[in-house]
């Protein structure tokens, strides 16, 4: 499904800052001299984001071109070595730029976008191999990418290419957007009132994937007191995140949009209400992409605020110039 871009929309959104390895924004920083530069990152994500360009090789010293390295070892700590020569040891020297990097940006970033397959740089698959002539595996971490995971373990992180997804696209911006929010939320003083209302913003994205996941995150909210609100705080938003890493399903999209039109009996008209029952059951048979309801649902919105205020994330979870399908 694909949104028709508003700019109106899309103007309500925070320019999010963003770590980008720099070959994909077009650097030639690469081991061979060239770079990777991804298109949809380094003009329509820059429209909306604050890229902030990132090479961990080149910052610790190696050159370009440069003689190419990989990671070789056990997991969980790899050592990255030169492919060609191995006594070129790299290893303690990216791990302390992943550690200046955490410190020196983690606070003012809202996710980071790394290099696939990178032995510096890959969040996930990236080639560990046994040893010299050894078997090579798809199971490890990039060294910086693996040092920012551990030190800013919430931070949204995604490679370019499941960017060219849509669903995973999706699960990236829906993060960065809800990460980038309760890092406003942090900035202007945590309180048991203030992550009760960025709770019921975020239900419906977290209803639409995991019903279980929500109980429990209610749950524990249902005992929050100002004395106990920080504790809570951290529990709270690592069970968001790591829900908002799912996923969302039709079904849960569809049963979060049937909940919102419930909210609006009352408020809108019997032919208004009829023609959005018609659309949510038209995309329940398959006969209409969830945009239909999404976008009656959007009219309602904006006629009745007060009615749907805090499902303004469910059907705005990042701009629609984005070209991405909407609706939880």
């Amino acid at each position: 499904m694909h949104s028709v871009v508003s700019d109106a929309a899309d103007a309500g959104f925070p320019r999010l800052r963003v770590a980008v390895s720099a070959c994909l924004l077009g650097e030639a920083v690469r081991y061979d001299g060239r770079h990777k530069r991804d298109a949809f990152i380094a003009t329509t994500l820059a429209r909306f984001m604050k890229l902030v360009p990132l090479c961990p090789e080149t910052a610790i010293g190696l050159g370009v071109p440069r003689p190419p390295i990989r990671l070789e070892g056990d997991l969980p700590r790899p050592e990255a070595v030169g492919v060609e020569d191995p006594s070129l040891n790299v290893t303690g020297a990216l791990e302390a730029y992943g550690y200046e990097t955490a410190e020196r940006l983690g606070a003012r970033l809202s996710a980071c976008i790394l290099k696939k397959d990178s032995p510096s740089c890959g969040p996930r698959g990236v080639k560990l191999y046994s040893g010299r002539g050894g078997a090579a595996r798809p199971e490890a971490m990039g060294t910086v990418a693996r040092i920012l995971s551990q030190r800013l373990p919430l931070l949204p992180m995604e490679q370019e290419d499941r960017l060219h997804d849509p669903i995973w696209r999706e699960v990236f911006l829906t993060r960065a957007y809800t990460w980038r929010r309760w890092q406003d939320l942090m900035a202007t003083g945590l309180s048991a009132e203030g992550l009760a209302a960025f709770h019921a913003a975020h239900r419906c994205l977290l209803a639409a994937r995991s019903q279980a996941s929500l109980w429990r995150i209610d749950q524990d909210l249902s005992r929050l007191s100002d004395d106990t609100v920080a504790a809570t705080a951290q529990v709270y938003i690592a069970a968001v995140m790591d829900t908002l890493a799912r996923p969302a399903s039709h079904a849960g999209r569809l049963r979060v949009l049937e909940q919102l039109a419930h909210g609006l009996k009352g408020r809108i008209d019997s032919p208004a209400q009829a023609r959005l029952r018609e659309a949510l059951m038209a995309c329940r048979q398959g006969q209409v992409p969830l945009t239909v309801p999404v976008q009656r649902l959007r009219e309602h919105l904006r006629a009745h605020p007060d009615a749907l205020g805090p499902a303004r994330h469910c059907l705005y979870p990042y701009p629609d110039a984005l070209g991405l399908h909407h609706g939880g």
